[in-house]
Formats: C-alpha cells, structure tokens, sequence
C-alpha cells in the first residue's frame, strides 16, 4: 500500500511529528497522520479477515475427516488360525461343584498295617457267628447221613468251641504260609504257600 505517492516502508516518523516544543511534538502533517492511522485499521481488518477464514478452513477440514472416519467401512480382520488341540480329559462331576471337599486319601500300605495292629491286639472272633454256625450244621447233617445218626443237636458254647478253635488254626496257618511267602523273597501270598506250610506241619493235602 501506498500514501501519497510513497510507500509505506519510506515514509518518516519526522514527516508526521515536527519539532519538539516545551516537551510536546506539533503535528506536522495532519493528512500523513491520518493516512497512517487509516493503513492500521485496514491491516488490523485484513488480520481479523485472515484468521477468520483460517478457522473456517480449520473447521470445515475437521468436519470433512469426522465424516470420513464415520462413514470409513470397517475393514475386515483375518480370523485366526484353528490350531488343534489334543482332547482333554472329562473332568468328574464332583470336581466341578464348588465347594467340595476331596476325600482324604492315604497312601498304600498305611491302612494295612493299621488293621495287622488293631487285630493283633484284639481277642474278639474275626468270623461272623451266624455263617459259621450254618457252616457246622451242614457239616453236621453230612455227618449224620454218613453215621446213620438222627438229631444230633449244638449247644451254643460247643459252637463257640469250635469257631474259636478254628481261627486259632487259620490264624497259625496263615502266619506258616506268610513264612514261605518270604522265604521265596514274595509279599504276595499264593495257595502254593499254605499247602508247602500244610506239608511242613504234617497235614497232607
């Protein structure tokens, strides 16, 4: 722009004041003044203009990359690959219930020899007194059919008697066998074992 011929970078600030009077500057040029006083406003406006258009820009920019972003398809992701698993193992019913207690379980051998101390302390019969008596009633009717014997009647102690009699024998014959089990370095004890134990005691089989 220019004022009165001259450009703007050209003109002096002394054209516009004159001299110093009693401290105060007299107008020199009140036209000058007021050209300058004009081009401030202009640019000032031009300024204002100017940055309003570039706020516009800025929003409208702004809106056009909203607008994008929602109306963008989605693309599609490739689905992973299915990897194969081996199968897994049913899982029990009572381990899926919450709040069920696992039973104790002890290790193999405790339980065994907690019953070999418990029945090598007691005196009671191991038997169960109603098969065992049914058990020598039938060898009884046997008997009475070989002798020609009639109505042969037990006492109840003489039944007794005879169960205890025999778990002392089965007892000590188990014990024999238990013997040659070890001597053949075995833990498990086999029929070989108590007919060896029979033979040794005398008995024959």
């Amino acid at each position: 722009m220019q004022s009165n011929g001259k450009p703007i970078s050209e003109l002096n600030c002394g054209a516009i004041w004159g001299d110093k009077e009693n401290g105060v500057y007299r107008l020199a040029n009140l036209n000058l003044a007021n050209d300058v006083i004009s081009l401030r406003a202009q640019l000032s406006y031009m300024v204002i203009v100017k940055v309003a258009d570039l706020i516009t820009k800025l929003k409208e920019r702004a809106v056009d990359r909203a607008c994008d972003i929602v109306t963008k398809k989605p693309t599609r992701r490739r689905a992973p690959r299915k990897v194969a698993r081996p199968p897994r193992c049913p899982v029990p019913a009572r381990s899926i219930q919450a709040g069920v207690k696992k039973p104790h379980r002890y290790r193999p051998g405790i339980v065994a020899l907690r019953e070999i101390r418990r029945y090598q302390k007691s005196t009671e019969l191991l038997i169960r007194k109603a098969p065992f008596q049914r058990l020598v009633r039938e060898v009884l009717q046997d008997l009475e059919r070989e002798m020609g014997l009639n109505d042969m009647r037990l006492q109840s102690t003489a039944v007794l008697a005879l169960q205890e009699a025999s778990e002392a024998y089965l007892v000590g014959l188990f014990e024999d066998a238990h013997l040659c089990a070890i001597h053949a370095k075995r833990v498990t004890l086999m029929p070989k074992d108590i007919n060896l134990a029979r033979r040794i005691r005398g008995e024959r089989t």
